[in-house]
């Protein structure tokens, strides 16, 4: 009879654990409880990402990811060194999830370390294979005074073209209605007519009455900047920055298709969509974001 049941109770806990599975693959699994202790490892203001149910999805893949790759970081001997040592003995979150969490990305530095560098013949070979990239198409830099009538426009023309500022004009008409900025001004399809108008003036040159919203305007061009390509030597640092991110990116996705390939992955969407983290949402209440997501992991579902 105490033997009948054990055996019940025990299915019964089985059950009520299946109940809570989020995700499977392998003989592994993530469960809702880890996926609340997974939540409490993202720093408080980005937890909200999270609590969508696309952003919990986004968070199960990764905790995938945690898992397979922290079993590399052991197989590698990554656990034994004193920096991961530390790393794990410095924080009170000594979970499981959490430990797979930094293992998994010490997994990941480990391979980048291996990764190869980016040379300056790889630089300089895509600079000169695109370099059309590096174009910075002609700009000006124009000031502009806006009046609420022609008339005061035509005024302020006449003054103006015997050298007085615009800063200055407006300075000595305290009681008009004057306005005066800078605009950075760059060649487009839709140009309005002052836009255009602009591009047809030398520096230092000023412009007829040009009719704009709610007034008249006169532009003064200040400097010019023409049509040019970017140097090599301007576009080698941040270049090279670009592509050795590019590179990294690509590793850790060639890493991610490598530890998955072959391996079973199932989501079950009715405990995920379920599942809520109260103690997060509450910390996270208010924040109003809006969540784009780049990366939109793609699970098998279970459930289908």
């Amino acid at each position: 009879m105490s033997c009948f049941l054990f055996l019940m109770l025990q299915s019964c806990a089985e059950k009520q654990n299946a109940g809570n599975i989020v995700a499977s693959f392998g003989n592994d699994a993530v469960t809702a409880q880890d996926l609340t202790l997974a939540l409490k490892t993202i720093p408080q203001p980005e937890q909200y990402e999270y609590l969508t149910e696309e952003g919990r999805r986004m968070l199960v893949d990764m905790m995938i990811d945690w898992k397979l790759m922290s079993r590399e970081a052991v197989k590698a001997g990554l656990d034994r060194e004193a920096e991961i040592k530390a790393e794990l003995n410095s924080t009170s979150d000594k979970s499981a999830v959490n430990k797979e969490r930094v293992l998994g990305n010490a997994y990941v530095r480990y391979r980048v370390k291996q990764m190869q560098r980016i040379t300056d013949a790889e630089v300089e070979k895509y600079y000169f294979s695109h370099k059309d990239e590096f174009k910075i198409t002609e700009r000006i830099k124009v000031k502009r005074i806006i009046f609420d009538a022609k008339e005061k426009a035509q005024d302020a023309r006449e003054t103006c073209k015997k050298g007085t500022l615009f800063e200055e004009y407006k300075q000595q008409n305290p009681k008009s209605k004057i306005k005066v900025d800078t605009l950075w001004l760059q060649h487009k399809d839709d140009a309005s007519e002052m836009e255009r108008a602009a591009f047809r003036l030398a520096a230092g040159e000023m412009s007829e009455i040009i009719a704009v919203n709610n007034g008249f305007c006169l532009l003064r061009v200040e400097e010019k900047t023409p049509d040019r390509t970017m140097t090599l030597a301007e576009v080698k640092c941040s270049l090279a920055a670009r592509l050795l991110n590019e590179r990294q990116q690509a590793l850790i996705e060639n890493i991610r298709r490598e530890l998955r390939n072959g391996v079973d992955i199932s989501i079950n969407s009715g405990v995920l969509a379920s599942y809520q983290c109260k103690e997060c949402a509450e910390r996270s209440a208010g924040t109003g974001a809006d969540v784009q997501y780049k990366h939109k992991p793609k699970l098998k579902d279970e459930n289908k």
